[in-house]
Formats: structure tokens, C-alpha cells, sequence
């Protein structure tokens, strides 16, 4: 589904990225996790084509996402780590803007998002314009949206900041069963290593733009030399 060989991302005198390579295959959920800095970010920007690598090369499907741009955004959700929206837009115009665009028919496009609604019910108002809500409806909206098209791959920044308890455990269970659909993808960065241990198949753990160790967490144990949690094995493997 997803491969970056020897990818590298340099801003002037700084390294974010450095010489990154792994795959990730039909149905897996994998997790990008990391310090602060650590490049997390930055790859999925340049998974996504908002940065162009200074090296190094990235697949989707095999579409290079460097030189079939349109083909490889038409296979992607992609989830920032903030909610990016236009703020005159309603929450349901956003949503059938973003079905649109992906070329679903009005007809699926309002049950697709009549049955996103009954798994995230909102207590805030949402017929106001985007730059009302709160951070955690704006956050649902973004979820919902990517949830909405059934892109091959979906790649997700932060996925459960700002959501209350309830709807973060309503995200991860839609993760979960998103990429057991039709042998989807998904890579997932975030710091909430408890969700992380939950969701993912695998993780890569980074350190400075390095990856400093992959695989399934009983692997990653092995690498430690613990058999304790996800973040117990984060703590000696990624500071």
C-alpha cells in the first residue's frame, strides 16, 4: 500500500527526516511514534504531497507521490494534527463538499453522512459556520471527512485530540474496522501511546528523523528488553 525508501527531508541547515524507509501493507493499522522533533509530522506531510522530499523516494499503490500527484492525493484521507477548515463553511457543507470532490453521488454521499451523525452525536450546535466550534466538533468533522470518501490509505495526525472520552473510543473502534474494510490502510501518529497499544498492528518508533526501531509490540519488547506497556518500551527505545 504505502512504501518510503531512504526518504529525507531537510528545511536549510535542519535534518527532519533522515534516510526513512518501511512499507505498510493492505489492512494494517500502523503507529508513528515518537519525541517531539522527532519527524512524525513531516512524514506524513510528505506521504500526503505538502512537502516535497529533499531525497529519497514515496509509493502509494505504486503511484510515486512526487510525480502522480493527482493519482496519489485520489487514494488518500489524510487527518491533520489540526483542524484545518474553511471557517464559513457549516459542518454537513464541509462534509458534502469533501464527498463531492471525491466524486461520491448526493444520494450515498447524504446516508454515508446520515450514519457518520449517529456515531458521533453532537451536543454543540453545528448549523453555525466552523470557525464557531470547538475544537473537538471541528476535530470530529475532520474524522468523519476522511471516514466519508473509503480512500485506500489514511494517514492521521493526533486522531483523538480535543475529543471527549466517549467519542474517542467511537474513533478508534471506525479506525479499527475502516482498515479491516477492503484491506485498507492506515498510519496513525500520535502521543496517546494507551490508544496507540489498542489500535495499531505495528509501530515505528522515531528519535531526531531516525527510525530507531519497528515491528508488533511483542517484537518491540524484545528490542527493549521489557514485557512491559507500549510506553514503557517508547521510553527506552525513542528518548
Amino acid at each position: 500500500m504505502l512504501e518510503l525508501k531512504d526518504v529525507t527531508k531537510k528545511f536549510g541547515p535542519i535534518t527532519a527526516v533522515d534516510n526513512l524507509s518501511f512499507e505498510i501493507n493492505e489492512g494494517e493499522i500502523v503507529g508513528l511514534i515518537g519525541p517531539n522533533g522527532s519527524g512524525k509530522t513531516t512524514a506524513l506531510k510528505m506521504i500526503a504531497g505538502l512537502y516535497r522530499p529533499t531525497s529519497g523516494k514515496i509509493t502509494i499503490k505504486n503511484h510515486d507521490v512526487a510525480k502522480d500527484a493527482e493519482e496519489t492525493r485520489a487514494l488518500l484521507g489524510y487527518i491533520p494534527d489540526e483542524p484545518a477548515v474553511y471557517s464559513k463553511l457549516t459542518g454537513d457543507e464541509f462534509l458534502n463538499f469533501v464527498g463531492e470532490t471525491f466524486g461520491i453521488p448526493a444520494d450515498k454521499r447524504q446516508s454515508a453522512i446520515a450514519e457518520l451523525h449517529k456515531q458521533f452525536p453532537m451536543e454543540e450546535q453545528t448549523g453555525g459556520y466552523f470557525e464557531d466550534y470547538s475544537r473537538g466538533t471541528r476535530q470530529k468533522f475532520m474524522i468523519m471527512a476522511a471516514l466519508l470518501h473509503k480512500s485506500p490509505l489514511l494517514l492521521i495526525d493526533e486522531p483523538i485530540v480535543g475529543l471527549d472520552p466517549s467519542s474517542a473510543h467511537t474513533a478508534t473502534r471506525l479506525f479499527s474496522e475502516y482498515a479491516k474494510e477492503d484491506k485498507r490502510a492506515i498510519l496513525v501518529s500520535t502521543h496517546s501511546l494507551a490508544v496507540a497499544q489498542e489500535l495499531c498492528d505495528r509501530f515505528i518508533v522515531l528519535s531526531k528523523g531516525k527510525m530507531v526501531a519497528q515491528g508488533s509490540l511483542s517484537e518491540l519488547r524484545k528490542d527493549a528488553q521489557t514485557d512491559g506497556s507500549l510506553e514503557q518500551i517508547y521510553l527506552k527505545l525513542a528518548e
